[in-house]
C-alpha cells in the first residue's frame, strides 16, 4: 500500500507524495491528494464552519457541516473529500450527496462522481473531479454573488452534503454550468448516424448485386436451353413423308400426290 502523509489544519504537500488533511477537531472532515494531484507542491488548507445558506438545485436538504477547502495550484488529477454528515440516520429513498457552492450564483451544485461511505465514521467521501476544483466559480477574488461579499476573497471552495432523492444523480448531468448535450451524447449519435447510413448502404449494394446476380442467371440459363428462340428460328421446317400406293399396287409417284394442310388422304391410298 502507497504510505500517505497526514495533516491537520494547513500544511504544504510534496506533489510527489500522496496526502490526507483533515480539519482541526473534526477528522472525520477532511481530503485526499493523490500524488501528482499538483504540479509542484502546494499549500492546502482544511477549515469546517456551520451552513449559512444558499439555494440548493432539487430542493435537497442540508445534512453536515460546511468543508473549506483551499489550495493554491491547479489540479492535475480528482481529489477525494470526506464530509462527516450531521445526523446518520438513514431515510427510505433518499441519499447523502456532495455539492459545491458556486459563489458566482450562490448555488449548491451536485457532485455525481464515485462516492462511498467510511464505515467508523459514517463521512461521504466523493470524487470530485478537476473541472470543479478549478472552476471559477469555486474560489474567486470578485464577482460573487451579494450575498457571498464577505466570502469572495479567494479563501477556498466550500463543500457540503445534502439529502436529496436517492436517483438524483440519474437526472443530473455531471457539469459545472452551460447547457446543450454532452460530449458522449453528441458523439454517440455521431456513431449512430454513422452506422444508419453504413447498413442503408449495404442495403442498397446487396440489393444490386443481387439483381445482377439474377439477370446473369437467366442470360445464362438462355443461352444453354434448347428451347430459345434463336435455335428454334434456325432450325428448317419439318417435312412430311408418306408412302403411297395405288388401289392395283402400281407405284405411285409421291411427288404427284398433294396434300394440304390437315385434309385426309385420297381414298384407295394407304399412309
Amino acid at each position: 500500500d502507497t504510505a500517505i502523509a497526514s495533516f491537520v489544519g494547513e500544511a504544504t504537500i510534496d506533489a510527489t507524495v500522496s496526502s490526507s488533511i483533515s480539519a482541526a477537531g473534526a477528522e472525520a472532515m477532511k481530503v485526499v491528494v493523490l500524488a501528482g494531484t499538483f504540479a509542484s507542491d502546494t499549500v492546502v488548507r482544511i477549515s469546517v464552519k456551520a451552513f449559512s445558506g444558499g439555494s440548493v438545485k432539487g430542493g435537497g436538504t442540508v445534512a453536515s457541516r460546511v468543508l473549506t477547502f483551499f489550495f493554491d495550484k491547479p489540479a492535475v488529477r480528482s481529489i477525494l473529500v470526506g464530509i462527516e454528515p450531521s445526523v446518520r440516520r438513514r431515510q427510505l429513498g433518499t441519499d447523502l450527496f456532495t455539492h459545491w457552492l458556486n459563489k458566482f450564483t450562490n448555488e449548491w451544485t451536485i457532485v455525481c462522481g464515485e462516492k462511498s461511505v467510511d464505515e467508523e465514521t459514517g463521512a461521504i467521501q466523493t470524487v470530485v473531479p478537476t473541472d470543479v476544483l478549478n472552476s471559477d466559480a469555486l474560489n474567486p477574488s470578485s464577482g460573487c454573488a451579494a450575498a457571498l461579499a464577505d466570502d469572495c476573497n479567494g479563501d477556498g471552495g466550500q463543500f457540503a452534503l445534502f439529502r436529496l432523492s436517492s436517483d438524483a444523480c440519474s437526472a443530473e448531468a455531471p457539469t459545472t454550468g452551460g447547457g446543450g448535450l454532452s460530449g458522449g451524447a453528441i458523439a454517440g449519435i455521431v456513431i449512430g448516424a454513422i452506422v444508419g447510413i453504413a447498413v442503408i448502404v449495404g442495403v442498397v449494394w446487396w440489393s444490386v448485386q443481387d439483381q445482377k446476380r439474377q439477370q446473369q442467371y437467366y442470360q445464362a440459363s438462355d443461352a444453354n436451353s434448347p428451347f430459345n428462340r434463336d435455335s428454334i428460328n434456325n432450325q428448317p421446317p419439318a417435312r412430311a413423308q408418306f408412302v403411297v400406293a395405288s388401289p392395283q399396287g402400281s407405284p405411285v409417284d409421291p411427288n404427284q400426290v398433294r396434300l394440304s394442310a390437315g385434309s385426309p388422304p385420297p381414298r384407295g391410298y394407304t399412309q
